[in-house]
């Protein structure tokens, strides 16, 4: 729950194996509304010194995505 005047950021993260993307062909009321923000895709590179960079949140993923990294880049 938030505090009354705080705004509340939730970021959401996804490992996938991307074969294909049509940005065009998305859809929702959240795509059309500039005041609640973007939903555009960053692509990083799966490495451990980049993906330390980012600030994970909560430190628990962090830490999850940082033992796993190694694995994920041998799929």
């Amino acid at each position: 729950m938030t505090e009354p005047g705080r705004v509340a950021v939730t970021r959401h993260y996804f490992l996938a194996d991307l074969l294909d993307m049509r940005p065009d062909r998305r859809g929702g009321p959240e795509l059309g509304d500039p005041d609640i923000g973007t939903f555009e895709p960053t692509r990083v590179p799966l490495r451990g010194s980049v993906l330390s960079s980012l600030g994970l949140q909560t430190p628990q993923l962090a830490e999850y995505v940082l033992e796993h990294v190694d694995a994920w880049r041998t799929r």
